[in-house]
């Protein structure tokens, strides 16, 4: 998500947020199986994934309405 983000293609933020917000969803159920020893790697992540979108105002929803192309002809 974020190499695609810097990448500046058409639609990367609502790309690049889908992505991030599918890997929260992935590091939220990996944390349920982190032994109790202190293992915080899930947590962390998805605190990192938290602090990209609030960092980049484009890093947000894709609009329904959005006609852009993904590929031009």
């Amino acid at each position: 998500a974020k190499v695609h983000h810097l990448g500046r293609a058409p639609r990367s933020g609502a790309v690049a947020y889908e992505w991030l917000r599918d890997a929260m969803d992935w590091y939220e159920k990996a944390e349920k199986y982190c032994p109790a020893t202190g293992n915080d790697d899930a947590i962390l992540r998805w605190n990192t994934c938290v602090r990209m979108i609030r960092t980049h105002r484009d890093l947000t929803p894709a609009d329904d309405d959005d006609e852009t192309p993904l590929m031009l002809e």
